[in-house]
């Protein structure tokens, strides 16, 4: 019990530094293992072959399951984590990046059928980041216009409840002044609103 202990204190200490983003702890899945233990939490995940532009999937079910896409693929491409916040880790896979904006196509594991399942909502959040601390969805790069950018964030309920939280940003009135503002919401309502000049 007491080398099991310290494997683990080991293995949070190396997660604990080497997660210095949202971006690292998204990097941060040990990839040999069908079910991680990292900071504390446990998330089976799949095992993963690329071939060119499709990848083939051994799903924590053990299902086999292909997906294919317009596009060759590298392992870089690809994030395995809990999108959800549950037991089943989910896959995110790079699909368009931009100057501004990077898009993925997302699959979420569904337990009852054993296999991942395409979800548009998610796949259209541009920068698509976890937090795992506040348990939320964020979207971090939308992009209107030089003056115009704004990150967003939401609560989501598998397979397809996307709530939107909060949205902070930048934009310009018509004489080209700059102001930041951050709104909450509950509800699908605006329940607060702040702007003050750009710094």
């Amino acid at each position: 019990m007491r080398t099991f202990q310290l494997r683990r204190n080991r293995m949070r200490t190396r997660c604990l530094r080497s997660v210095g983003s949202l971006a690292a702890v998204s990097a941060l899945m040990c990839a040999l293992a069908t079910t991680t233990v990292c900071c504390g939490e446990s998330v089976a995940k799949p095992n993963l072959r690329i071939e060119g532009s499709v990848v083939f999937i051994k799903t924590p079910a053990g299902k086999d399951q292909k997906l294919v896409f317009d596009h060759t693929i590298v392992a870089s491409d690809i994030t395995v984590q809990s999108l959800s916040f549950g037991r089943f880790a989910d896959l995110k896979v790079l699909d368009t990046e931009g100057a501004n904006q990077k898009l993925y196509k997302v699959f979420l594991y569904h337990p009852d059928t054993g296999l991942y399942v395409f979800n548009s909502k998610l796949s259209n959040i541009p920068c698509l980041e976890v937090d795992q601390r506040r348990k939320q969805l964020i979207g971090a790069c939308f992009h209107a216009s030089a003056c115009e950018n704004w990150t967003e964030r939401y609560k989501f309920s598998p397979p397809e409840k996307l709530s939107l939280v909060e949205r902070a940003g930048t934009y310009c009135d018509a004489a080209g002044e700059g102001y930041e503002y951050i709104e909450k919401y509950s509800n699908g309502k605006t329940v607060s609103s702040t702007v003050r000049p750009a710094r």
